[in-house]
């Protein structure tokens, strides 16, 4: 008599789409993962207005602090602030060929505050993964139901910003007179969520088909190297800002102390009008804690934040210029005159910042060392490979980072005259990215070199049909 065995399972394949069913089907789930992350971010937004609202000692009304909920949701996205003086009176300003009246002013503020991008950015995931779920088709369409959920939500975010305004009279009279009104720019209301969101949300998408994706020539591969980049990023961020507040409480006296919410002269400073004003305060710092951990990890990496003025920049920290008390002095006296030439002269910095140099070296090694065994690397070649291709996702990453922890400020003027100047402050875009390759290459594959390649794994050998495997017997019993 023959033995009968059950089926083994096989997995089923992914059902191809239907034509055109890629773009007609699944916008009523991603409406409603977008509707989900609007409200997620929305309340975000507004509590911390709320806050600001509790600390004002009843200035303002509180629709104002509704709508200062809105300019926080357009910060999570790096969305322009716009202010308008429009008819402004400049005579009383004692400005040489500025008209006593009708000129216009326009100030632009770019600032992202990334603990609250980065949160948009992992409920984006999230949403995109459950807007996936019952695909049919391959990764692809995966990815591309995932990214579905930006649209609706960058319209939803375009009309709620609209609401967003304020008028207000300039504050000034009789030295300036004029209206101000204070927005956030309409373009940048609909693009910027869109890319923002969509992303993270194709990613999102994209793995909810890992096993797919790994049969793809290199995908495994591609997919350890994205991990060992991220990887770097965030110990590379962590590892710095860690250093920034041992550097504070080691010195307690200097200006270093008060760049971390965790020293005590910072904490004596932010509670020292009372413990909601502290709060607040220290709330808003966490939400930068991110853009600042970048500041340092670039000048960690031997290269400089800055100041740059349409073109002309002034270095303000690397190891090579370490600004001290005087310099700062010297510095903001020639801001103040317009000195021509205005430079922040520092000196080399002191012999304990360098051990900053640690923060890149460790996260480059440690992601190379995620690459190579999140890749299964079967050869010490392959190792290395891995781990070099992550410091290029590194390299990538970093260079996003840099774009989006900078403070930029602009002024357009229409005066008799018309000039368009914007200051930019933080560490320079593509010096991030060249030294994020350079760390992240050779770190990278260092770090994958140890990591060792991993010995494939023996198979089993298959069962014999007709004879089962003999029964385990107990182990003898113990003296």
């Amino acid at each position: 008599m023959t033995p009968e065995f059950p089926a083994t399972p096989v997995p089923e394949a992914p059902l191809p789409p239907r034509t055109g069913s890629l773009l007609r089907e699944g916008w009523g789930v991603a409406a409603k993962e977008a509707a989900k992350l609007l409200v997620w971010m929305v309340a975000l937004g507004q509590l911390l207005s709320f806050g600001l609202f509790l600390t004002s000692d009843g200035v303002g009304d509180f629709l104002d602090y509704a709508k200062g909920g809105g300019v926080y949701f357009a910060t999570f996205h790096r969305i322009w602030i716009l202010v308008d003086l429009s008819g402004f009176g400049g005579g009383a300003l004692g400005i040489p060929d500025v008209p006593a009246s009708g000129f216009d002013l326009t100030y632009r503020l770019s600032a992202g505050l990334l603990l609250g991008t980065i949160f948009l950015g992992w409920l984006a995931y999230r949403a995109g993964r459950r807007a996936s779920e019952r695909t049919r088709g391959g990764p692809v369409a995966s990815a591309i139901r995932g990214a579905k959920v930006s649209i609706p939500y960058a319209v939803a975010s375009f009309l709620l910003l609209l609401l967003v305004r304020f008028d207000v009279r300039a504050p000034l009279e009789p030295v300036a007179t004029g209206n101000v009104t204070i927005r956030v720019s309409p373009i940048q209301s609909f693009l910027l969520p869109l890319v923002i969101v969509a992303v993270p949300a194709a990613i999102g998408g994209l793995l909810t088909m890992r096993g797919a994706v790994v049969g793809w020539p290199w995908g495994r591969r591609t997919l350890a190297s994205a991990a060992g980049g991220a990887r770097m990023l965030v110990l590379g961020t962590a590892f710095s800002l860690a250093g920034l507040v041992v550097a504070g409480w080691v010195q307690p006296g200097e200006p270093v102390s008060y760049l971390a919410p965790t020293t005590p002269a910072y904490l004596r400073g932010a509670f020292e009008q009372g413990p909601i004003d502290g709060l607040e305060t220290v709330v808003n710092h966490l939400l930068v804690l991110p853009n600042e951990s970048v500041f340092v990890l670039v000048p960690a990496m031997g290269g400089c934040d800055e100041v740059s003025v349409a073109g002309f920049s002034v270095k303000l920290l690397c190891y090579s210029n370490f600004p001290d008390e005087a310099a700062l002095r010297i510095f903001a006296a020639q801001a103040a005159t317009g000195a021509p030439g205005t430079s922040l002269d520092g000196s080399t910095a002191p012999a304990g910042y360098f051990l900053f140099l640690f923060a890149p070296a460790l996260a480059a090694l440690l992601g190379g060392r995620v690459a190579a065994r999140r890749g299964e690397a079967r050869s010490r070649q392959e190792a290395v490979a891995l781990g070099a291709g992550s410091g290029v996702v590194f390299a990538v990453l970093a260079t996003i980072a840099a774009v989006m922890s900078r403070l930029t400020v602009g002024l357009a003027a229409e005066a008799g005259f018309a000039f368009d100047v914007s200051v930019a402050f933080g560490p320079p875009v593509a010096q991030a990215g060249l030294l994020g390759l350079a760390w992240g290459v050779i770190g990278g594959a260092l770090g994958g070199a140890l990591g060792g390649a991993q010995a494939p794994p023996v198979p089993e050998p298959p069962p014999v049909p007709g004879w089962s495997s003999p029964p385990k017997l107990p182990p003898p019993p113990g003296p």
